[in-house]
């Protein structure tokens, strides 16, 4: 349907912008008018003690960020040298290791991140496990 078209159709219709803006929402229906909010994930660790931190849920990036290195530093007795690792926004991440591997995996959903990270574990060789995992998903404002 053309704009000119879509200018046309009376509100009521089911093709209009209008309708697809007011009535759709009350079926349960997205509903432009509550945007979702962004929602992240980070994996920190530190090279000389191998110690890491784990942040999921956070408000922007820079928390996420912050939270996980945090969480490093003080797991690790305070050394400077944790660094951010993974991260992930709106979907879901896994960190699966081995003795000697570490790899990561983010996904739409829990288990998607986990395959994909024990994928890439495996490919690396050894007995791969679950290390962590968490979901970040967007929530719809209200």
């Amino acid at each position: 349907m053309t704009p000119s078209q879509q200018a046309q159709v009376p509100e009521s219709n089911p093709n209009s912008s209008f309708y697809n803006s007011r009535y759709l929402p009350s079926l349960g229906a997205s509903d432009p008018h509550y945007p979702w909010i962004d929602r992240f994930g980070a994996y920190a660790m530190s090279r000389s003690t191998g110690w890491s931190g784990w942040a999921q849920d956070a408000a922007s990036e820079e928390s996420a960020d912050s939270d996980a290195l945090e969480q490093c530093r003080v797991r690790s007795g305070g050394v400077t040298d944790c660094e951010i690792i993974f991260t992930f926004q709106n979907q879901c991440g896994a960190v699966v290791r081995s003795e000697r591997h570490t790899a990561y995996g983010r996904a739409d959903e829990l288990e998607g991140a986990r395959d994909a990270a024990t994928r890439r574990c495996e490919a690396l060789g050894g007995v791969c496990e679950v290390f962590r995992e968490g979901c970040s998903l967007p929530e719809l404002r209200r």
